[in-house]
């Protein structure tokens, strides 16, 4: 299952933001499947938004019987962002290669 963010908007700065995505996400998201989380077309994320959002559904997609979690066209910029928000919580290993 491909999640696109930029047909949510381009730029991505809250924590309610990231909680109601991380919402849509989990209600469409079969268990068992791979959720690539696609960043293509996304101009700006804050860590608030990423840690609430991407952070919260890794954290989420580790538990039994859930889903896998993939980022793809996450621009360097992104990717540290991302990185942080994982690694404060534990789980930076926890994002599959894409």
């Amino acid at each position: 299952m491909r999640f696109t963010l930029a047909d949510y908007g381009k730029v991505f700065s809250t924590r309610p933001r990231g909680a109601e995505l991380l919402a849509v996400v989990e209600s469409q998201a079969p268990r068992g499947v791979v959720v690539e989380i696609d960043f293509e077309g996304v101009q700006s994320v804050s860590y608030s938004f990423v840690d609430e959002f991407l952070g919260a559904l890794v954290e989420r997609a580790s538990r039994p019987n859930a889903f896998d979690v993939a980022v793809i066209n996450a621009p360097t910029r992104f990717q540290r962002v991302i990185d942080g928000s994982l690694a404060s919580r534990g789980l930076d290993d926890a994002l599959l290669a894409a």
